[in-house]
Order: structure tokens, then C-alpha cells, then sequence
């Protein structure tokens, strides 16, 4: 999981989950942080984003660390149920969920979305949702 607003100045990813509070903190800038983040089996991850966030652009997605499998393959869980990873936004009551799209090159970024916050709040019409993979790691929101 990384979050990344546009000129890179905040990136809050699992590295710095308890390492360094610039990089991930709900009390003082970014006021984002990635507070649950399961690397073991299919989560949740969960990443919190304050009303004191800086206004600005800020973009999610998942890089495929363990490099093991494709992100886009079904893996079983305990049950042996198929199970796929997805991502869900909520916002203001409405959750929306992605599931990785079909990724035939292996790409081990998956894009799953920008927003821009103003004052606190998701700017009204400013939610992308792109969902797709992506061969290399994120230079900015415009990845």
C-alpha cells in the first residue's frame, strides 16, 4: 500500500508504518496513516486520512512486494474459497470496491485511484478511478 500526494513530499507506506510518524501520522502531518496493514495473508490494510490533511492530490496503490505470484491470479484462502485482492473506498457512507484488473504482463503496480482533498474534504468531482497495472513505481500523481 503507498500513498502519495503529487510532488512525492508525502509517501505513507508499510516500511514506515511505525518508523518515522512524518511519513504516516493521524496527529501531525500528512495526518494519513496506514493504520492496519496485514503482509501476511489477504488483509485488510486500512489507511486513514484526517479532515486536517493538506489540501492537494494524493494518490493509492499497491505494489506487489513478495513479487511471488501475479497480483491479478486468484489464490485460495484457508478454506480453500478463490479469493482475489481488492481495495475499498469510503467516503461520506458510500464504499466502493476494486478487485485487481487483469494484469498479462505481470506488472507489479496496481493504480487503483486519486483524489483531491480541499479544506479537509474529497473535492467535489476530483475522485479517479484508473484500476490498472502499472509496470513502474509511482514518480508522482501523474504515474
Amino acid at each position: 500500500m503507498h500513498m502519495i500526494n503529487n510532488d512525492m513530499s508525502v509517501h505513507v507506506w508499510y516500511s514506515d508504518k511505525d518508523l518515522d510518524i512524518t511519513k504516516g501520522s493521524l496527529t501531525t502531518a500528512p495526518f494519513i496513516a496506514l493504520d492496519t496493514d496485514d503482509v501476511t495473508s489477504y488483509g485488510p490494510e486500512v489507511t486513514t486520512v484526517m479532515p486536517s490533511v493538506a489540501d492537494g492530490k494524493y494518490c493509492f496503490g499497491i505494489h506487489n512486494f513478495s513479487g511471488e505470484s501475479n497480483m491479478a491470479d486468484a489464490s485460495t484462502d484457508q478454506n480453500g474459497n478463490a479469493k482475489k485482492a481488492t481495495v475499498t473506498v469510503t467516503g461520506d457512507g458510500v464504499a466502493q470496491t476494486y478487485s485487481v484488473p487483469d494484469n498479462p504482463n505481470n506488472y507489479m503496480w496496481w493504480r487503483v485511484y486519486s483524489v483531491e482533498f480541499e479544506g479537509g474534504r474529497v473535492k467535489s468531482g476530483s475522485f479517479t478511478a484508473f484500476n490498472d497495472m502499472v509496470e513502474t513505481p509511482p514518480e508522482s500523481c501523474a504515474w
